[in-house]
């Protein structure tokens, strides 16, 4: 079955922008640094209400996305066990991580963990297969196959780098717009929106291929609203959507 992907690259020129300047006085590292808040900036940045100890203002410490990671983890683990419970018995299903768990402690856990706030273990990353051969006949799911397509990682690490690019093009414009007194803040978010809705795409566009179409679309039937994926209802309305994926 042809499938056509919903992610890709977009080519952006930006300027050389200055790194950050790291933590402020207080030994808080913010994405828009309290130096920027002072003056017309501020002023403009408050109007449209922000301030500069926002939550999604500060950039995550390492203990902060640790705890996030495990916090997620605990949730994913504890879900598992209900499912099982209500499973006949002798039927178990395992997590199965639609994008390895590999990308995210390689070069791309910054941006998938940092800037996107998803971690691998989080719903929207997750499928439910069978434990062994015998879950597999009851449920009609295949068995956790324990491992990926050979060219699977390396075609997630492919777009993972575009989706960075495009994103890092926006920081440099941002900050621009920052210095000239643009203070033009919207570019930034609906990057960081593509990109987060992209790496959704990818990761059942991923799925699917490597499981195949029917094993996705039963997988989908049965633990996609339990699991809350955020496209469930309409991907089990319209089955067409599944396909273009």
């Amino acid at each position: 079955m042809q499938r056509r992907a919903v992610f890709g690259k977009k080519k952006s020129v930006s300027p050389v922008i200055p790194p950050h300047p790291g933590p402020d006085d207080d030994g808080v590292s913010r994405i828009i640094p309290k130096a920027v808040w002072d003056g017309e900036a501020g002023n403009f940045l408050r109007a449209i209400g922000r301030s500069p100890d926002d939550m999604d203002n500060m950039m995550p410490t390492q203990d902060l996305v640790q705890a996030r990671h495990d916090a997620a983890l605990a949730q994913q683990t504890s879900f598992v066990e209900r499912i099982n419970g209500q499973l006949p018995k002798g039927t178990t299903v395992a997590p199965y991580a639609m994008l390895p768990w590999t990308l995210w402690h390689g070069q791309f856990g910054q941006l998938l963990m940092v800037n996107c706030e998803y971690y691998p273990a989080q719903p929207w990353n997750t499928m439910l297969l069978a434990a062994d051969e015998r879950s597999s006949f009851v449920l009609d799911l295949p068995v956790h196959p324990g491992a990926y397509p050979a060219n699977l990682v390396p075609s997630a690490e492919k777009h993972l780098a575009e989706f960075q690019e495009e994103l890092s093009a926006a920081k440099d414009y941002t900050d621009r717009s920052m210095q000239t007194g643009e203070m033009d803040v919207t570019v930034f978010g609906k990057a960081l929106d593509d990109v987060r809705r992209n790496v959704l795409a990818m990761a059942n566009t991923f799925a699917a291929i490597s499981l195949g179409d029917d094993v996705y679309e039963r997988h989908l039937a049965m633990f996609g609203k339990a699991l809350g994926w955020p496209h469930a209802e309409a991907l089990l309305e319209n089955r067409e959507a599944i396909r273009s994926r």
